[in-house]
């Protein structure tokens, strides 16, 4: 008969729903989505609508006959889809708000029964694993942990998966079924590609090196990786038919150099040497949990501890694939004069605290074991170490925010810290852009086309933008051949958005595009603005004032002639 679960773990689970059931309450909250949201939200609403934002660069017709608005895994959209079809796709935040709770949950059962293998311990597995999912960013939009609004993506869905695959990892590992992990690996593959993919990278180095590249652990790895690979075959065939079917449209070489230039113009630092810029944030929590897990290697001769060394080399084979793939992919792309096969390889680098925080686990375990007195202190130390862990992450960001307006409720507004202020502002400027975008979407022709670089705008007023700089990755993976105009096309829209307004240069910019064939269908053009002084003297574009903005936003009809298209 199998043991009876220990009333512990059932007090663990009890936490752990309250945990999922307080981050999700924080979740409507909370408003900030990332643009990789905003993308996928505008992907499952295009599917949803085909007629949907017809001249947008991405999720029109304008570029490879609209078919890069299908690079977003199916099945996530399919996720979305089981939200947004019963609410008539009314609210197209909505399926991150209510996939935030069972997301946190999935995640925290499968850390807490790692960890619990780890050390034994039920505290500690609760402790480390609560703590474990605070949001640590890495590489251009890349990141680690679970638990805000801008982590249900994806990355974050395979991210709350992945302690599951750890512990079938380390608990079948010398028996043929670890060859599943690999496989469960490859299935998350068609959730997100590039998270999975290199998680199986690490792993398999992993398997190969703490067996000492034995034939028996090679044979193994090599099964894993067909495992892993039969597992994410439908979307790779996916993509690969979905490029292929584009690139067929297209003659010619992809320009190297204007690959790497747009890829900075869009703000991803993920080539040398730009990269190095984005490893402080990331690198101070994987430092902070490094150090305190020193004492596993210290006092490891006197405390029993499981499957160091796989957590070891994980951690350095993350660096090795972040930092060593990344620069191998550029240096090859470099000596061929062509760019960069594969530009995501730094998100390895979030892989890199998964095993940390085990690590973290096991120093804890050690040092309650030596200490045998005042352990009081020890765990007031904890604590500590929380809310100071946890507080400043995006996990308690809407917390945060309430508390600072708790704190100053009694102020006058123009004695409030400049902190509270600037959340005020912030606030205001979202309002005002929901204003917009609702007045967009209510009364503009559907085809009509926004000079504007806010995704968020695109996605509440499903309406067609002219150029966006967070649509690099849909271009990069699919038609890098297009990738060169694009940039010239976003440095065109940063200088008509750019300050002093040229609006010569904005009005002939857009008849200019009106005598494309793409764009002749478009009845009206729109810029949206941030909101200046002095505007009252422009004579050529025309103002659309509203009570609901005008303090942060502003937008104005660009004015066409008739003979124009």
């Amino acid at each position: 008969m199998r043991p009876i679960p220990s009333a512990r773990h059932f007090w663990a689970i009890a936490i752990f729903l309250a945990v999922a059931g307080f981050l999700a309450f924080l979740s409507w909250h909370d408003d900030r989505l990332s643009g990789e949201q905003a993308s996928l939200a505008c992907a499952a609403a295009k599917q949803h609508q085909g007629d949907l934002m017809p001249y947008d660069t991405v999720y029109g017709e304008v570029n490879a006959d609209g078919k890069l608005a299908k690079l977003p895994s199916p099945v996530f959209l399919a996720l979305m889809d089981t939200v947004l079809i019963p609410t008539g796709y009314r609210d197209l935040a909505l399926p991150f708000r209510l996939l935030l709770g069972p997301m946190v949950l999935l995640y925290l059962c499968g850390m807490y029964a790692l960890l619990w293998r780890q050390c034994r311990s039920s505290s500690i597995a609760v402790f480390v694993t609560v703590l474990s999912l605070t949001i640590t960013h890495t590489f251009s939009g890349w990141f680690w942990g679970v638990g805000s609004l801008g982590s249900v993506t994806p990355q974050g869905l395979v991210i709350a998966i992945s302690p599951l695959v750890l512990w079938a990892y380390v608990h079948f590992t010398g028996h043929k079924q670890v060859l599943l992990t690999f496989a469960t690996l490859g299935l998350c593959a068609n959730i997100d590609l590039v998270s999975a993919g290199n998680l199986a990278i690490i792993m398999l180095l992993t398997h190969a090196i703490r067996n000492a590249f034995r034939p028996r652990a090679i044979l193994a790895s090599l099964g894993g990786a067909g495992c892993f690979i039969a597992g994410a075959l439908p979307y790779l065939l996916y993509f690969f038919s979905l490029r292929g079917s584009i690139a067929a449209g297209f003659d010619g070489e992809v320009s190297a150099s204007g690959v790497i230039g747009a890829l900075h113009i869009s703000g991803q630092e993920v080539l040398y040497p730009g990269i190095f810029r984005n490893l402080l944030p990331g690198g101070l929590y994987a430092a902070a949990l490094l150090l305190l897990s020193a004492v596993v290697l210290w006092q490891f001769h006197r405390f029993a501890a499981k499957d160091v060394g796989v957590w070891l080399w994980m951690v350095a084979l993350a660096l090795l694939v972040a930092m060593g793939l990344s620069g191998a992919s550029q240096l090859v792309g470099a000596m061929l004069h062509k760019p960069p096969w594969i530009i995501d390889f730094p998100q390895a680098l979030a892989w890199m605290m998964l095993p940390l925080y085990v690590l973290f686990a096991q120093a804890l375990t050690h040092i309650f074991r030596m200490v045998q007195h005042n352990r009081g202190y020890l765990r007031w130390f904890c604590a500590a170490m929380m809310v100071a862990w946890m507080l400043p992450s995006n996990n308690l960001r809407p917390l945060r925010h309430w508390l600072y307006s708790a704190a100053s409720v009694t102020m006058d507004e123009a004695h409030k810290p400049a902190r509270v202020q600037e959340l005020a502002e912030r606030k205001r400027k979202g309002a005002e852009l929901k204003a917009l975008a609702s007045w967009a979407r209510g009364n503009t022709d559907p085809r009509t086309v926004f000079l504007t670089d806010s995704s968020q705008f695109r996605m509440l007023a499903r309406r067609s933008i002219y150029v966006c700089s967070d649509d690099v990755r849909p271009f990069y993976y699919l038609a890098p051949q297009l990738l060169p105009k694009w940039a010239g096309q976003v440095l065109a829209q940063y200088r008509w958005l750019g300050e002093p307004i040229d609006e010569s240069s904005i009005v002939n910019g857009v008849a200019g595009l009106r005598k494309l064939r793409k764009f002749r269908g478009v009845p009206e053009w729109y810029i949206l603005l941030p909101a200046r002084p002095g505007r009252e003297n422009l004579h050529q574009l025309r103002p659309v004032t509203s009570k609901a903005w005008g303090q942060h936003w502003q937008v104005y009809q660009v004015p066409v002639k008739a003979n124009d298209g």
